[in-house]
């Protein structure tokens, strides 16, 4: 040990002397990790347990399709849209609730949460009216059409739009 330059963190071997703050040597049992308790392995590629980098950046265990629904929602934005309807007659219980993030600027987003909210509203009784046996998958996918439709015709983008219908 070096007394004039003391070395305060892990040591370079695992179970031998450290040092702390005050100056102390206590020893440290071996950690699992290669390190004293809080010290840890940084993963690499030859480590059986890291897969390694995935090639198109990102988590290396994040599949392509949710990578690139994460990039559309970080360039255009998020638009939840939620139905509360009735399970038998399929009739809307309450508004329709948009939450929506980097989507409108903050002064348009009064008027343009209203057309969106009055929009959504007649695609969903106009579906319904057409096909009142209808699915919720299929009805699912029907509101997200026409949703994103509508966005790109008022701000020329289409978000990640995700449409929630929940039935009582």
């Amino acid at each position: 040990m070096n007394t004039h330059r003391p070395w305060y963190g892990h040591t370079p071997n695992p179970g031998s002397e450290y040092s702390d703050v005050f100056g102390d040597v206590t020893p440290r049992p071996p950690h699992p990790s290669g390190g004293h308790p809080g010290f840890q392995k940084k993963p690499n590629h030859r480590n059986p347990r890291w897969p390694g980098k995935n090639p198109g950046g990102g988590h290396p265990k994040l599949p392509p399709h949710v990578a690139e629904l994460r990039a559309l929602m970080q360039e255009q934005g998020v638009l939840v849209v939620t139905y509360l309807c009735d399970t038998d007659s399929r009739a809307l219980l309450s508004g329709v609730h948009l939450e929506s993030r980097g989507l409108m600027l903050p002064q348009n987003g009064k008027m343009l949460h209203s057309q969106i909210v009055s929009a959504s509203r007649e695609f969903y009784e106009i579906a319904i009216q057409d096909i009142p046996d209808i699915e919720i998958k299929d009805l699912n996918r029907l509101l997200k059409q026409d949703i994103e439709k509508l966005l790109k015709e008022i701000l020329w983008r289409i978000p990640c739009v995700i449409v929630l219908i929940h039935t009582l």
